[in-house]
């Protein structure tokens, strides 16, 4: 069955701040609001996308390049969603969905890692288990943090933007990619990769 990825179907009733309301509904289809040097933008999380910027040796500043990761327990195995079901009488539902080796029957020793998310004018039980989906993927895959400091021309970046980061380290060349999730200082930017 094709349908429309995402739809937002929702009444904004509650005075709640603008910024709050407008990242709830980007929210809806895995976008943010960005509040940034006065100007507000949207960044989505779109497949396909290439990098805007490359970071190599010529613009890490020397001995500033870090990476951290995430730990094994850490990753969700499991996340309910809480949707708004038309045909219920517009009742909230929650739905469940498992990782994939989740239900595989079995022994794990592992902890199980379940997250709860209420989506807010999501009105498709189809559309709820894909944004769960995503949230087990993004668990499994997205796990390293890389910082560094960087110059003054990483200030157009914004948080979202796809970059690029290669880092010769004792001899082997390594090569990352990632979504800027944010600058600590004007001369400092983090890649999720």
């Amino acid at each position: 069955v094709q349908e429309r990825r995402f739809i937002c179907d929702t009444i904004i009733s509650d005075q709640q701040p603008t910024i709050e309301i407008l990242n709830s509904l980007a929210a809806s289809f895995r976008g943010t609001i960005i509040h940034s040097f006065g100007k507000i933008s949207l960044a989505v999380d779109m497949p396909d996308e290439l990098p805007v910027y490359l970071f190599n040796e010529t613009n890490i500043k020397q001995g500033s390049f870090q990476i951290s990761g995430g730990r094994e327990s850490d990753l969700v195995t499991g996340v309910d969603i809480s949707y708004i079901e038309p045909t219920n009488h517009y009742k909230r539902e929650v739905a469940r969905i498992d990782g994939q080796e989740s239900n595989d029957g079995s022994d794990r020793s592992t902890i199980e890692n379940i997250t709860s998310l209420d989506l807010a004018g999501v009105t498709r039980r189809s559309q709820a288990l894909r944004f769960g989906q995503y949230q087990i993927a993004a668990s499994k895959y997205l796990r390293r943090i890389v910082s560094f400091t960087t110059s003054s021309d990483a200030l157009n970046l914004s948080p979202g933007d796809v970059v690029s980061i290669s880092q010769n380290l004792t001899g082997i060349n390594y090569g990352f990619g990632g979504k800027v999730l944010g600058d600590s200082s004007t001369d400092s930017n983090k890649s999720n990769v």
